[in-house]
């Protein structure tokens, strides 16, 4: 009976003793809300994290859902800037040509490159690379933006799985 109760306490204290020999990542700065210039007088909000590195550093882009953004994207990019990335959440919605029913407007993808190409011409980037996660709706985006040579990295949560939609997406038939 001794042995069963001194195996969970045995692992408890060896995970507690593992853990303290990895560093705790560093608390990134503040987020900072910053509006992208899209052209035409529109902007597209964000929340930008940078991670406590003060050397150049890999960006990640996050998009959110059709239900818009959310907390736990915001979440999200300040657990990739703690961990050491540059990581901006950006709202689609703000924009007056986006809504949750317009789903294949070809803008989502105009604008997902002008944030990667604002994060690109970030000091605190400065030619490092830049990937794009995509939630849902967001992850369509990402879905069509793959390819795009400024896009070095794509995560798609519960996004577009049926390519065979992806050219009336696109705007072609």
């Amino acid at each position: 009976m001794k042995r069963r109760f001194c195996l969970p306490g045995l692992s408890l204290a060896l995970t507690i003793i593992a853990g303290s020999l990895y560093p705790t990542p560093a608390r990134s700065a503040e987020p900072q809300q910053v509006k992208i210039p899209l052209g035409g007088g529109h902007e597209l909000p964000g929340t930008f994290f940078l991670p406590s590195a003060s050397t150049p550093a890999a960006a990640v882009l996050v998009l959110h859902t059709r239900g818009g953004i959310r907390q736990a994207d915001v979440n999200y990019a300040a657990a990739l800037a703690e961990v050491g990335f540059v990581s901006l959440a950006v709202d689609y919605y703000p924009n007056p040509r986006y809504d949750a029913d317009n789903l294949h407007h070809p803008g989502y993808v105009e604008d997902l490159l002008k944030a990667v190409g604002w994060l690109q011409s970030r000091p605190e980037v400065n030619g490092q690379p830049v990937g794009v996660v995509g939630f849902s709706l967001g992850s369509k985006a990402v879905t069509l933006s793959a390819r795009h040579p400024a896009i070095k990295a794509v995560v798609s949560y519960y996004g577009v799985y049926n390519l065979r939609i992806l050219p009336r997406a696109m705007g072609r038939k």
